[in-house]
């Protein structure tokens, strides 16, 4: 008896089982449906990526941490000496004159969080 004989024998075995026990072949079925249900969700849930990104936790006296990214530009420096004061050039790119509505929002968000300091204090 070749490959096939026995290949050809096995499943007229199966056959007659499930012809025969149907309720337990039914049963089984049922069951390996189950698992394979239990580890398609088992696999697309531990799949999913966290949307919360790691924390590192390190103090100042760590050593110097780079950017996540592939590359550091030129732009990226590791310290700058600062002056006194600020040059025209610094001044026209980084400090932004404040409007009036900023002014008076800002003065109202101090009076509120000083109401709720103070409370009800006398």
């Amino acid at each position: 008896m070749g490959v096939m004989g026995t290949f050809k024998n096995s499943i007229e075995k199966i056959g007659d089982f499930l012809n025969e026990h149907r309720k337990i072949a039914l049963g089984i079925i049922i069951g390996l449906a189950v698992l394979l249900l239990i580890l398609i969700i088992g696999v697309a849930a531990s799949g999913k990526k966290s949307s919360v990104p790691e924390t590192i936790s390190h103090n100042q006296e760590d050593p110097f941490m780079l950017p996540q990214n592939t590359t550091v530009t030129e732009d990226y420096y590791f310290s700058r000496t600062t002056g006194e004061k600020w040059d025209q050039e610094q001044t026209d790119q980084w400090f932004t004159i404040p409007g009036t509505a900023t002014v008076e929002e800002l003065g109202r968000d101090n009076d509120t969080l000083v109401q709720e300091i103070l409370g009800a204090a006398p």
